[in-house]
């Protein structure tokens, strides 16, 4: 009886087996939080990516804001100029 009551207490703390599923941890002492700040070619290598990888997609929005501004700022100036005198 005592056997039994010890046995289920036991496989209540077991946590399931799941078939195919490996769990792998790292000692807090073995992670770097900050390592790959003071490695300068891997932050080239991805800033190159990242801005490589969006480039295309972000040019269209980019080239609309410039001219927009750009043309509101001739056309200040072009404003302010005629009512000068």
């Amino acid at each position: 009886m005592l056997a039994a009551t010890r046995v289920a207490q036991m496989a209540k703390k077991m946590p399931p087996k799941v078939r195919g599923q490996v769990e792998r941890s790292i000692s807090p002492y073995e992670q770097s939080m900050f390592g790959d700040l003071m490695d300068v070619p891997l932050l080239l290598t991805k800033a190159r990516r990242k801005v490589g990888d969006n480039l295309i997609s972000v040019t269209p929005g980019i080239l609309a804001f410039v001219g927009t501004v750009t043309w509101g700022n001739w056309y200040h100036e072009k404003l302010a100029r005629e009512h000068r005198y």
